[in-house]
């Protein structure tokens, strides 16, 4: 049996609602890039190990 309901009338986005959802997208997106960033080995000892291999 199929049992159809009315939809919920979303509630209207309020600005502040909104300044803060972009703002933990922006924060969000930071810290990731620091995390990477942190991951990621210095450039020199990657070009080191990389002339080591050649040699």
């Amino acid at each position: 049996m199929i049992i159809y309901t009315k939809k919920i009338e979303p509630k209207p986005a309020t600005e502040e609602n909104e300044q803060n959802r972009f703002e933990n997208i922006r924060k969000a997106v930071g810290e990731q890039r620091k995390k990477a960033d942190a991951d990621r080995a210095p450039r020199g000892a990657q070009q080191t190990a990389e002339n080591k291999r050649s040699s």
